[in-house]
């Protein structure tokens, strides 16, 4: 009977031991402030007794974390279990109206105490499903503690804000890499039918810098100011359960007991634990759906982004960032992104950005700004960074400059913005040498004698008039007429101009906007068709299309026609049967556009015998 003992606890040692050798996942964290970490007294007795790398499974909180030293005093005792679990839900939604001035309201569960470690009361419980294989959790040797959370309708989501610590001269760690973890995992669910939402994240680290176990002089909490963990977003509302428990990758220290028991867990403390409610996320959550020459912004209840880094992240890392910082700060992961498009006026315009506040109006907070040339360049790789795609980024709070690099005059661009450490911020664009008003429509229609074209703004400022061009190819255009602006601040105002001397075919047409500066901008090319053939295609509105178009054209045969949209490179994305087909002008309601990406497409339609081609655009 003691050797099947003996041979089960070795088993159980070589598996924590083989859990350890999983490669380190990426830890991006925004330095939100140059203050010196935090020192906690090392132990005086080290000897190194086992190594090994971060949990694969764990995926690293990007926020920076606020430790403080623990009173250890035991106000709220965290549930052991599930159906034990403290219920944390604040009552209100924070607003982009109220996060500028307002403090977050939050639900505090207060100092918690020991939670891991030598002398803790809490215990590894029996809820499943337990994290995930390489999260470092091990049934029955684990202690965890669970908190739960309920969203309200209305509710998007919640972002955790802790104070832990570990406990001074208990236990020695080493290397210079992560050495000890605090690791969340979120449920939905009930407690007998629990859902992860998402891997393990972890939310705390512990460091070692003197990176030895030979007497090293000092130990290092990652320091941060405004202690937030990390934000859950996109959540139907109901409750969620919160599990937390402790990982240490490295050990200096000889412990005694039965492994695992005796080395995956420190001496972790909960001085606090909080909880912030979320809104749903923004409209302006992907950059397929940015806000076009928006006046100002705000990012609270965007989900993070996993599939690219900041610009300050490390060009070997995985994704790769440039290894720069933006107007000297730091900014690696990000967190709660928003979209935005603008068009230069200028060439490399400078947007100045003011009334930058955070998270309550925080000193310690900040906002983060990005361009980059389109949607499409945002890839995750290292060729986003090169200098035809990035245009240049800047970070601060109050007001700050994105001065941008590589931008033409008349050209569109994606600005990004991003909460440091998750901040949750508001702001002011200034727009200074971008197009300073909003176009909501541009077409065109052809008349007996003419081709009419109509277009429509908002939000215009310092626009002084439009000159409209004129393109029988796509390419070289010529200047018709201009139109001076109407418009006042806000209002929205319609303008028409018609071109006399329409020519057969496919006529192009642009407006290039002139500002009281001087800067010019360009707006989206459209086409209006005039064919002597009776099978043509007159007109595909609305332009630019977004969800679906109506489609005009004229036969003169009653049989089917075949449709293809074909993107620039030749490529059939779609095709469909117009069945009901009469001699004269027909109408078809063309429809499922919204998984099209933004740009440029072609309609082609064939009756058999002819071909014709339509350009349009999908915004």
């Amino acid at each position: 009977m003691k050797k099947i003992t003996l041979l089960l606890l070795l088993c159980i040692s070589v598996f924590h031991l083989s859990a350890q050798t999983f490669g380190k996942p990426r830890v991006n964290r925004d330095q939100k402030t140059t203050a010196s970490p935090k020192i906690i007294s090392p132990s005086t007795t080290m000897v190194e007794t086992q190594s090994g790398g971060h949990p694969s499974g764990i995926a690293s909180s990007s926020s920076s974390i606020l430790f403080k030293k623990s009173s250890r005093s035991l106000l709220t005792a965290p549930g052991n279990e599930c159906t034990g679990a403290v219920n944390l839900s604040p009552t209100v939604i924070p607003t982009c109206a109220s996060i500028a001035t307002t403090p977050t309201p939050t639900a505090n569960a207060g100092a918690s105490g020991q939670i891991s470690g030598t002398g803790t009361t809490a215990t590894s419980s029996t809820t499943t499903p337990f994290p995930a294989s390489g999260c470092g959790f091990y049934p029955g040797y684990t202690p965890d503690v669970w908190y739960s959370v309920t969203i309200p309708a209305g509710g998007g989501g919640f972002q955790i804000l802790t104070d832990v610590s570990v406990a001074a001269g208990t236990t020695a760690f080493y290397g210079t890499t992560t050495t000890s973890s605090l690791i969340a995992q979120v449920y939905s669910g009930t407690c007998t039918s629990l859902t992860p939402v998402g891997g393990c994240t972890v939310v705390a680290d512990y460091y070692n810098t003197a990176g030895t176990c030979t007497a090293p002089s000092a130990f290092a909490l990652l320091d941060g100011t405004n202690g937030l963990v990390g934000s859950w977003t996109g959540l139907a509302p109901g409750t969620y359960y919160i599990r937390l428990y402790s990982y240490r990758e490295r050990q200096c220290v000889a412990q005694t007991g039965t492994a695992p028991n005796n080395f995956v867990q420190d001496n972790w403390f909960l001085a606090d634990f909080s909880i912030s409610l979320l809104p749903p996320p923004p409209a302006n959550e992907s950059c397929n759906a940015c806000t076009p020459n928006a006046t100002s912004g705000c990012n609270l209840g965007a989900p993070a982004e996993s599939n690219w880094s900041g610009p300050s992240a490390s060009t070997t890392a995985t994704p790769p960032g440039a290894g720069i910082t933006c107007n000297g700060n730091s900014w690696s992961s990000v967190d709660n992104p928003v979209y935005f498009c603008f068009t230069a006026t200028t060439a490399n315009p400078t947007i100045t950005v003011n009334g930058i506040a955070c998270n309550g109006g925080s000193t310690n907070s900040a906002a983060q700004f990005a361009a980059f040339s389109s949607c499409a360049s945002i890839t995750g790789t290292a060729a986003m960074w090169n200098s035809t795609n990035f245009f240049g980024c800047s970070a601060g709070n109050g007001t700050v400059n994105l001065n941008t690099t590589g931008i033409a005059a008349g050209q569109s661009f994606i600005v990004v913005v991003d909460g440091t450490a998750g901040d949750n911020c508001v702001w002011n664009f200034q727009n200074a040498g971008v197009l300073p008003l909003e176009m909501m429509n541009f077409a065109g229609y052809k008349e007996k004698s003419a081709n009419i074209l109509n277009w429509t703004t908002a939000n215009e400022v310092n626009n002084d008039h439009f000159m409209v061009e004129k393109s029988l190819d796509g390419t070289k255009y010529e200047t018709l007429g201009k139109v001076s602006s109407t418009a006042k601040g806000n209002q929205k105002q319609s303008y028409s101009f018609s071109d006399e001397r329409p020519n057969s075919g496919i006529t192009y047409y642009k407006l290039k906007q002139v500002g009281t500066d001087g800067g010019e901008s360009y707006s989206q090319v459209i086409s209006v068709t005039r064919k002597d053939e009776k099978f043509a295609i007159h007109n595909l509105f609305p332009s630019p299309a977004v969800q679906s178009m109506t489609l005009e054209f004229e036969s003169v045969a009653t049989a089917p026609v075949e449709a293809r949209i074909i993107d620039s490179y030749g490529r059939m994305l779609k095709n469909f049967r117009i069945e009901s087909v009469r001699n004269g002008i027909n109408y078809f309601q063309i429809d499922e556009l919204s998984d099209l990406s933004q740009g440029m497409y072609f309609l082609q339609l064939s009756n058999g015998s002819e071909q014709i081609l339509q350009r349009f655009i999908k915004n």
